[in-house]
């Protein structure tokens, strides 16, 4: 190219015709266009870029229970339970997996004796008087287990639990504790614990609670309709009923019966004779004793306020203890009684010892 430049350079000094001065700078246009037909271009193949696929395993992490807590249907914290009134266990749950990882949760209810929780202590399933075992499964099902229990009952219109797409939520357990559930004597330290277990497919988290108690229960399911003194005899002393007071019992702890009477009794609605309180009945009086295993010597004088006379009560199953030897003694005073039949009412009723 330079060459060519020169040439022309040479040629325009010199001058000459002019003619031959066009012939030279068309060829060397020509020249040049030649030359520049020669420089490459850039050419692009059809794919210009390479895709590689690339991933990555989210490992399964273990779930954790965050926090167990008692309430009351008030939505209050419960340190104590009443036996047949509702409550629910409350389960704050993590799992960075979501909810949806998780396959099962358990959750122990039990009575501990010394009350000193120590892993592994709860029954292995449940039972009437010392255990509840409450399941909630993937399949959103909420269960209970408290042995052949009838009086125990889980709320599963209250249970409820979290959307499955979220990493952290509550899941609550309603249950109405059994009428057998075991008081806490208090003295001797005892307790109700909770054992909380989550799981999925390849882990599991715990947690526990303790502390809580059960208050005690008691219940007289059914008694004797009646007692009867027949053809007893003004002055009479003591006169044994004809019939014993048959009563099934139940409760949770250790317990003591009470009784009382009406006063006066009535005859026809009308004619009435009252309730001598110390076993000293005058005109137109009354006495009762009472004791429950039949024993006059130790029977307790009736009043119409309650007093025990059984003291040796012990916690019965759930469907009681049949107690057939409450015994009724009856005394009258010398005079002033009429004829006939008189009516009144006993009470029986049963107390925390």
């Amino acid at each position: 190219m330079s060459v060519i430049l020169c040439s022309l350079k040479k040629c325009l000094k010199k001058g000459g015709d002019t003619k031959m001065k066009a012939r030279i700078v068309i060829s060397v246009v020509a020249a040049l266009t030649l030359v520049a037909s020669f420089v490459p271009s850039l050419v692009y193949a059809a794919t210009d870029t390479g895709v590689v696929p690339g991933s990555f395993t989210l490992g399964n992490v273990a779930p954790t229970i965050v926090s167990i807590a008692l309430y009351d249907v008030a939505n209050s914290p419960a340190a104590t339970m009443d036996p047949q009134s509702e409550y629910y266990l409350r389960l704050q749950i993590n799992d960075p997996n979501s909810m949806a990882d998780l396959t099962m949760i358990q959750v122990y209810l039990y009575y501990d004796a010394d009350g000193s929780y120590s892993y592994g202590t709860m029954p292995s399933a449940g039972q009437s008087d010392n255990c509840a075992v409450f399941t909630w499964y993937e399949s959103g099902l909420f269960t209970m287990d408290a042995g052949t229990s009838t009086t125990w009952s889980l709320v599963t219109a209250n249970c409820s639990a979290p959307s499955m797409l979220a990493t952290t939520g509550y899941f609550d357990f309603h249950f109405v504790p059994g009428k057998a559930a075991l008081a806490n004597e208090g003295a001797k330290g005892d307790q109700w614990h909770v054992y909380a277990i989550v799981h999925d497919a390849t882990n599991s988290g715990t947690l526990y609670l303790t502390g809580k108690t059960m208050n005690w229960y008691g219940e007289i399911a059914s008694i004797s309709p009646s007692i009867h003194w027949s053809n007893v005899s003004l002055n009479s002393s003591n006169a044994i009923a004809d019939n014993t007071v048959s009563a099934i019992v139940i409760a949770n702890g250790n317990y003591s019966g009470q009784i009382k009477s009406t006063s006066p009794w009535s005859i026809n609605g009308s004619t009435n004779t009252s309730l001598n309180t110390m076993g000293t009945p005058g005109f137109n009086e009354f006495s009762l004793k009472a004791d429950g295993m039949g024993n006059l010597s130790t029977a307790t004088q009736v009043s119409t306020a309650y007093l025990t006379f059984f003291n040796i009560g012990i916690p019965t199953v759930e469907t009681g203890a049949t107690y057939s030897g409450n015994t009724l003694w009856l005394s009258l005073g010398s005079s002033g009684i009429l004829p006939g039949t008189y009516t009144g009412v006993i009470t029986y009723k049963n107390i925390p010892r």
